[in-house]
């Protein structure tokens, strides 16, 4: 959560994905994430998240959010916490900085996908890659 926090407030501009599997550190992470922003409320806009409920596509109609504007969105010097829905299939824009808070719980492969989901038009340039192994 810290590496998170310093993220938001060093005005970084290239984005910061955190894909997490397991739901119980998910949810602690969203928590003090949440507790962040009570103390930081002026980076409340600078945070998304996808979660088991987070549709595939952005509704106006009912203002829900989708995957694929979220994907946009990620570029723009914010911060993304995702389970593994966030980690597979979607291909997002720019080149953020990436990491896996549990890579002990993920397959190889899971984290191939992880991996390569930033930039995929372009090259990886400037990339960032933690995997925190508890």
């Amino acid at each position: 959560m810290n590496r998170i926090g310093s993220y938001l407030k060093s005005g970084d501009i290239k984005g910061l994905m955190v894909f997490v599997k397991d739901p119980y550190l998910y949810a602690a992470i969203k928590r003090e994430l949440g507790r962040f922003l009570e103390n930081n409320p002026e980076f409340k806009d600078k945070v998304l998240e996808i979660g088991t409920e987070t549709p595939e596509k952005t509704n106006r109609e009912t203002g829900s959010i989708g995957v694929d504007e979220i994907s946009r969105d990620v570029q723009t010097g914010k911060v993304l916490l995702s389970n593994e829905k966030g980690a597979t299939g979607i291909d997002y824009k720019g080149n953020p900085d990436l990491i896996v808070a549990d890579a002990h719980n993920w397959t190889i492969s899971e984290l191939k996908q992880a991996i390569s989901r930033n930039n995929r038009a372009g090259t990886l340039y400037g990339y960032t890659a933690m995997f925190y192994f508890l």
